[in-house]
């Protein structure tokens, strides 16, 4: 069995989410995500089954915090359904103070900076999985 992670991030900031779905992937994690087309074709009630199906075949939500993502009503969907699935679910915050506007009560932010040490140790789950 692999590893797999969600990548939860708005549309404005989908040449980030590349960014880290490769180094993830690079790291021996399996990744996914829902490309950033939800205002074109499909409705909101398929693209919430889409949502749901990616999150609940992952072990874990990486959250990227921005200032774009913290606005997004399609973010804060895939909290609640990560949150509601029980899944482990990591934020990572962008910029600076975005995690104050975002309401994760409890939650252990990762700043981006910081992002290599944890891909380390999430690689370290990955091979334990």
């Amino acid at each position: 069995m692999s590893y797999r992670v969600y990548i939860s991030y708005s549309a404005k900031d989908s040449e980030l989410a590349k960014d880290l779905a490769r180094r993830l992937q690079e790291a021996g994690v399996e990744t996914s995500f829902v490309n950033s087309g939800i205002e074109t074709n499909e409705s909101a009630c398929q693209w919430k089954d889409i949502i749901r199906m990616h999150v609940l075949s992952s072990e874990e939500v990486i959250v990227l915090l921005t200032d774009n993502s913290a606005d997004s009503p399609w973010v804060r969907y895939e909290m609640g359904i990560a949150d509601g699935l029980d899944k482990r679910l990591t934020p990572v915050v962008v910029n600076e103070g975005v995690e104050k506007r975002v309401p994760m009560v409890g939650k252990h932010f990762i700043k981006y900076a910081d992002l290599p040490k944890y891909i380390s140790s999430l690689k370290r789950r990955a091979k334990a999985a």
